[in-house]
């Protein structure tokens, strides 16, 4: 995955606890969703750190990707580059850091969907058991065959969920794009509501196109990439 040259990526830094931990896409070209390089963060001697704190946040809400569980979430594998974690019970960890561009976390484990998710400056990432998320495609009405992954994108506008945004995917989506509302269960099929999420449950692995329609505003179209039986994981800033 490569970004244009023209295109500027924006990583949201804020307390992890926030809803804007992720990694952030503004408007623009087709950009994919690829973070710029980190830059080492430097230690009190002034050298660049060799490691990366983070937390893999369990949920069990696609609208609220910040709030975690209080289950055990030790024992989960996160990936960066050639590096690798494993959890202890509160799901915090500590990796290699990496330099580079176009880095990619993968967060697996039994009993889990695996995250794919951009590197940001903000190390939450998001996870969801799978009996929660085999019974959210079922009352959706969804059915995942192979060579099938999902996005959940959140969609941000003036630093506040986009409220009445509208969703396109290429290839097209049999089942999406659905919408955060007044249930966590049984998603809408119009727009987006308070908490400005999209969901596509069936979106072929390889790079969509997604195009976000908000009122009042032009078109945003980003490249997404999804992957087989796996969760990614964005946010797209809209103006």
């Amino acid at each position: 995955m490569r970004i244009s040259a023209s295109a500027v990526l924006v990583l949201v830094a804020c307390h992890p606890g926030s809803d804007d931990a992720y990694p952030v896409i503004p408007q623009g070209d087709d950009s994919p969703i690829t973070p710029r390089p980190d830059a080492p963060r430097a230690d009190a001697s002034g050298d660049a750190a060799t490691t990366i704190s983070g937390r893999v946040c369990v949920i069990s809400d696609l609208r609220n990707l910040t709030s975690c569980t209080t289950a055990d979430a030790s024992g989960i594998s996160v990936e960066l580059s050639s590096g690798s974690a494993t959890t202890i019970a509160d799901g915090s960890f500590t990796i290699a850091a990496a330099v580079g561009s176009n880095l990619t976390w993968s967060v697996t484990g039994t009993g889990y969907v695996q995250t794919v998710m951009p590197l940001g400056t903000i190390h939450l990432l998001p996870l969801v058991p799978t009996v929660v998320y085999q019974q959210l495609l079922l009352d959706n009405g969804v059915i995942q065959v192979a060579g099938e992954g999902s996005v959940v994108a959140r969609v941000v506008r003036n630093d506040a969920p986009a409220v009445g945004v509208t969703a396109t995917v290429t290839p097209p989506s049999q089942y999406g794009p659905l919408y955060d509302g007044a249930s966590g269960v049984i998603w809408d099929q119009d727009m987006t509501a308070a908490a400005g999420v999209v969901w596509i449950p069936d979106v072929l692995q390889g790079a969509a196109s997604l195009t976000l329609t908000a009122p009042s505003a032009s078109p945003v179209t980003v490249s997404v990439p999804a992957f087989d039986q796996a969760i990614t994981f964005a946010t797209v800033v809209i103006l």
